[in-house]
């Protein structure tokens, strides 16, 4: 996956609005370091730190990046872009708010993002 991912982006970075630099980053993130060959997990979270600065209005993105920051056990900078995709529920596929709800469950719950509106 990583050599497709990492041709995906050579070859076209913005396709599909970024989509080859989010799937390396979660790669990065979430994969064990002993099965990639190109990134870090801290690699993983600069390319969706840069995803999200490039496509911000995706929140998506901001799933991918949360659960980045959730998976490295430092849930704090995560809560914004938690925030930004719940305000965007409606926008998201299925599995995607699955994810969503699973971070947020992971943090403390709603009350604790203190999400304006909430």
């Amino acid at each position: 996956m990583e050599r497709w991912g990492r041709l995906a982006f050579r070859l076209d970075a913005r396709w599909r609005d970024g989509a080859p630099r989010r799937l390396l980053g979660t790669m990065y993130v979430l994969v064990p370091g002993s099965l990639v060959q190109h990134g870090t997990s801290e690699d993983g979270l600069e390319l969706l730190e840069r995803q999200v600065k490039e496509f911000p209005g995706d929140p998506v993105n901001r799933i991918r990046l949360a659960e980045g920051y959730v998976s490295l056990s430092d849930p704090d900078p995560a809560f914004e872009h938690l925030c930004f995709a719940l305000a965007r529920e409606k926008e998201l596929k299925r599995s995607d708010d699955a994810l969503l709800d699973s971070l947020v469950t992971q943090v403390g719950g709603r009350a604790k993002l203190g999400c304006d509106g909430d």
